[in-house]
């Protein structure tokens, strides 16, 4: 449930950071900041999600974890979008592609 959820909230930052970079290629800065200021707030809501995997044993976590083999959030598409969108020098064309 936890990766569902992340999956989805990726996907909104992924959407804000879109939206963000809009108004800032439009030289509208001060509409930006909501974008902004919201994809921190889910940021916060996704660490208090690995503040209670922290409070597993690594016996319990491994428990769960291992029937789901690969999966990683490494591999999901939504983060590597994120990842990408705060590369140094991505460059307006890939802004636009996320």
């Amino acid at each position: 449930m936890v990766h569902q959820s992340y999956e989805l909230w990726f996907k909104v930052i992924v959407d804000e950071l879109r939206r963000c970079a809009q108004e800032l290629h439009a030289n509208r800065p001060w509409l930006a900041v909501a974008h902004l200021r919201r994809t921190v707030s889910i940021e916060d809501l996704l660490l208090t999600h690995l503040q209670l995997l922290e409070s597993m044993s690594p016996e319990d976590f491994l428990r769960f974890r291992d029937p789901l083999d690969p999966a990683s959030g490494f591999q999901s598409f939504q983060f590597r979008a994120i990842e990408f969108s705060a590369a140094p020098g991505t460059g307006d064309a890939e802004l636009r592609d996320l």
